[in-house]
């Protein structure tokens, strides 16, 4: 008996402390453990006039991949006159033991402190979700919306630039995240310009790197709208030049809706624009593309299907030099199908398949769980199984 309460004294301590006589706070500990079997590939690539590639080619290969594994703490404490002070700190696990990925921990994911106001919104300190990346979502119901499953890679950026980011974190953020008013919230980030120049440059200019994003969602009974816009400053991501003058835009629009059958089906669209004002001769001065998913999921007990079609469209802009980009064959088209079941309230397990086409002069890699270094006009085959482990 004396074995059994020991545990629960210890929980009863973690989960109530008091402090003070009139604030009392909470904690909780959160977490996800997944890992799947995958045999996936990249073939039928070419070369810049169109020849097969051979070289480039990844022939199948079975690996056992995390998907996006993570532990977190929560606390919150009341303060009184209806305001709350919160933190949260989450970190990537490697269910795979990767040492390529720090061993067993990750990268940190959310991580922030702040204040919550009961008819208002919480205000966050720290590394923040975003906009753009909370949109991207609304289509992809895989697990933790990770894995060559995601189908959210037309929405991860354009073939061939170095890393967009609007699917990445915000690091050095400020956030306040409305409540829901009849339906309608909404939230805004800013992420500090810690990388800005000094007052003299070697190259000239002076470079600030912040970030701006804001969003908004509205909900009424089955129906969850979302709409998001986000500028990131000085990321060097169109021509990726060191000390480049760059501009990066994203406007994305998002739907769910809930059917009478549990069915949920859900779109989102997006336009990327992307400038580099210190671009010279052949160098890109701007780009732009639009890409879109579709997505669905039916429940029917223990039992789940989903899948999703995603598209991205050729590119456009011009040179430095005024020379129009040529975009023939530079977009790509991606199909999910995918099946969970239920094993229990903590562990599912999910297989699927997915299949990503590239145009001849395209590089898209899965959003999550990409083999990297592909080649122009690959076809990416995954599929797999995998469990998912959730308290």
């Amino acid at each position: 008996m004396k074995k059994k309460l020991i545990p629960i004294a210890i929980g009863s301590l973690l989960g109530t402390v008091s402090i003070g006589a009139h604030a009392q706070a909470s904690y909780s500990i959160f977490g996800n453990f997944a890992a799947q079997v995958e045999s996936i590939s990249a073939t039928d690539s070419v070369t810049a006039t169109g020849a097969p590639s051979p070289l480039t080619d990844r022939p199948a290969r079975t690996r056992l991949s995390n998907v996006s594994s993570d532990l977190g703490i929560r606390g919150s404490v009341k303060i009184g006159n209806g305001l709350t002070g919160v933190a949260s700190a989450v970190t990537g696990l490697n269910a795979d033991g990767s040492t390529a990925q720090a061993g067993l921990w990750g990268t940190a994911k959310d991580v922030f402190i702040g204040l919550s106001f009961d008819e208002a919104g919480t205000l966050k300190l720290g590394r923040l979700t975003g906009a753009a990346r909370w949109i991207s979502g609304t289509p992809d119901f895989s697990p933790a919306g990770a894995g060559p499953q995601d189908n959210q890679a037309a929405l991860s950026g354009a073939a061939g630039l170095v890393s967009p980011q609007f699917n990445a974190r915000l690091d050095n953020a400020i956030g306040f995240e409305s409540v829901r008013w009849n339906g309608f919230s909404v939230r805004g980030y800013y992420s500090a310009n810690e990388g800005k120049s000094n007052s003299a440059v070697a190259t000239g200019q002076r470079i600030s790197d912040g970030a701006y994003s804001l969003g908004a969602q509205y909900v009424n009974g089955p129906l969850d709208l979302r709409a998001a816009y986000e500028l990131r400053n000085d990321k060097q991501t169109l021509n990726a030049g060191a000390g480049s003058k760059t501009s990066d835009k994203v406007f994305r629009v998002g739907a769910r809706y809930t059917l009478p059958t549990s069915t949920i089906v859900a779109i989102t669209f997006d336009r990327q624009e992307y400038s580099d004002d210190t671009a010279t001769g052949t160098a890109r001065r701007s780009l732009s593309k639009s890409g879109w998913v579709v997505g669905a999921k039916h429940n029917f007990g223990k039992h789940a299907v989903y899948g999703g079609f995603g598209s991205a469209g050729n590119i456009s802009g011009s040179l430095a030099n005024g020379t129009a980009l040529n975009g023939a064959n530079t977009g790509m088209r991606q199909i999910v199908l995918a099946y969970n079941y239920a094993i229990s309230k903590e562990l599912v397990f999910d297989t699927f398949v997915s299949v990503l086409r590239n145009g001849n002069r395209a590089r898209y890699d899965y959003d999550a769980g990409g083999l990297g270094g592909i080649g122009n006009g690959a076809k990416l085959t995954a599929i797999g199984a995998g469990l998912r482990y959730s308290f």
